[in-house]
């Protein structure tokens, strides 16, 4: 599944867009392109985890900006194709709702989180 000819989509029931996947005999599941995962465990306390996949590696930015758009922490690593995880620390975060966001030169994605 790719989107060289049309653009890989999937729609639920409600028409919200969904991942598009393939699962395969043993559980696994393999995502056909860019996926950003909700953090676990959400709420948290001193860390949380955020799984993010990859089409290709490539370089990529995690922003954390609050309910007003304050940007919090800024993040960057290299991204491997295929799973990726990322361990953030609560640090300096402060309690309440936060989104972050994963940036590559290809995609943007936010979810949002919550900090107790």
């Amino acid at each position: 599944i790719n989107s060289r000819v049309t653009v890989a989509e999937a729609y639920g029931s409600n028409d919200e867009l969904m991942d598009l996947a393939i699962n395969f005999g043993n559980g696994e599941v393999v995502s056909a392109g860019f996926e950003l995962g909700q953090n676990a465990p959400n709420p948290f306390r001193s860390q949380t985890t955020i799984n993010y996949n990859l089409p290709e590696s490539a370089d990529v930015t995690f922003t954390i900006t609050d309910a007003a758009g304050k940007l919090l922490q800024v993040l960057r690593t290299s991204g491997v194709q295929g799973k990726n995880v990322l361990t953030l620390e609560r640090k300096d975060l402060p309690a309440g709702v936060l989104f972050y966001t994963l940036t590559t030169d290809d995609f943007t994605a936010t979810k949002s989180m919550i900090v107790e």
